[in-house]
């Protein structure tokens, strides 16, 4: 829904879902390898969806597709060799880890927040941000606290510990994540399972104020999405 709202402000039109990319069903996943490479290619790599690196310089369709398709010995089509060396990746325990925590993380939604947030705060302005201490107490305190509330039950008292979860759904929801893809014909290449095969970084913890922001974007792209857009069924 997203990318279709940024699409109106001139944005490369793509079909990408990050629920496939998430799915650990192989064709889905094919499925959002794809959409994310015509992405690429259509933005000429400046779409933020995807970025392609070699020997840590980052590549463009335009400057050095057949390098790419050197760099992964590509037999059949570069998008094929690209979402063979790509799915073994998402197989990882990194993703799975990582979608677990943006749904779990983000119970209420932006709205459930925002009506739970009047309810205990009706005459304060201004979200003051999480302590160290506290994030590490919510961390600490995860599963017996946050995962046994009642999600359907918005209480006021449970401002603070629902406040931190959003915050660090946010953040999980905006890193960024690596994969470290060797060439098959070198011998002795780490595999997929190797350390460092797959990093997460861009995980700088969002503000407070951001949440006014965020309620404000999530209505626009809702009322874009109802009006203007053919919907398109979402599937977990």
């Amino acid at each position: 829904m997203h990318a279709r709202f940024k699409f109106k402000d001139g944005d490369v039109p793509t079909q990408y879902c990050p629920l496939d990319l998430y799915s650990r069903d192989e064709a889905r996943m094919r499925k959002a390898i794809r959409d994310l490479w015509n992405g690429w290619m259509q933005s000429d790599g400046t779409l933020n969806n995807m970025k392609v690196f070699i020997s840590g310089k980052m590549i463009r369709p335009s400057e050095s597709y057949s390098f790419l398709g050197e760099f992964l010995s590509a037999k059949t089509e570069v998008h094929e060799a690209l979402t063979t060396a790509l799915l073994p990746f998402l197989q990882t325990a990194a993703l799975k880890t990582i979608s677990n925590l943006q749904r779990s993380l983000d119970a209420l939604d932006i709205e459930g927040i925002v009506k739970l947030y009047a309810m205990a705060c009706p005459n304060t302005k201004g979200l003051g941000n999480p302590s160290l201490e506290e994030l590490q107490d919510f961390v600490a305190s995860y599963h017996s606290v946050y995962c046994a509330l009642d999600h359907s039950k918005l209480y006021p008292e449970n401002i603070d510990t629902y406040l931190m979860a959003y915050l660090l759904s946010a953040t999980f929801k905006d890193c960024s994540v690596i994969f470290r893809i060797h060439r098959s014909d070198i011998p002795g290449a780490p595999s997929v399972n190797s350390p460092h095969a797959v990093a997460i970084i861009d995980l700088d913890l969002k503000g407070m104020d951001r949440i006014e922001k965020w309620a404000h974007l999530d209505k626009q792209i809702v009322e874009y999405y109802r009006d203007r857009v053919q919907r398109k069924l979402c599937v977990e």
